[in-house]
């Protein structure tokens, strides 16, 4: 399985736009394919669950994080920094499938590294249930509340914008 895809009841959790990729697995979409479309094809059209077991979790960030590379490639080709808060406040507020989709992979993909590890000194208890919209708006509202740090790395902003919105109980130790 040198495609390192998921597959569920035989389906590879993808969706591609144009040609089929190398290994053949995937559903096709239209150019024009909504974000609610593309979650759908790909397998992502589930709820995030941070109390997931860890293999579920590994599962479910390996495909967040294909479907995020599948989707920045041709954007990354052009890219020149790393991710800020200013590009992914654009990303968010995009109306385009694809700009979109790399937001909430991004967010996402914090949000499940945030559920095993501290992130840039932040730690977040996201609680079951939290949907990537949800994600997507608490990070949205967090940057444009202090637009003095947008233009820092987006990794330490939404994992900030996490830490606040769902901070961790304290421990005893």
């Amino acid at each position: 399985m040198a495609h390192e895809l998921s597959m569920i009841n035989g389906s590879a959790q993808m969706a591609y736009v144009g040609k089929t990729p190398w290994h053949g697995l995937g559903q096709s979409l239209a150019a024009d394919a909504t974000i609610p479309e593309w979650l759908a094809a790909s397998g992502m059209d589930t709820e995030f669950n941070s109390s997931a077991s860890k293999p579920r979790r590994y599962h479910a960030m390996k495909r967040l994080f294909l479907a995020s590379a599948l989707l920045v490639t041709p954007i990354a080709a052009h890219a020149t920094e790393w991710q800020t808060g200013n590009t992914l406040m654009r990303n968010c507020q995009s109306s385009q499938p694809a700009p979109y989709g790399v937001c909430l992979g991004y967010i996402e993909g914090i949000a499940g590294v945030l559920g095993l590890n501290p992130v840039n000194e932040f730690q977040a208890c996201i609680p079951t249930g939290v949907e990537a919209g949800q994600l997507q708006e608490v990070v949205v509202r967090f940057i444009a509340r202090d637009p003095t740090t947008r233009h820092m790395a987006a990794t330490g902003i939404v994992a900030a914008a996490f830490a606040a919105a769902w901070p961790c109980p304290k421990s005893n130790t």
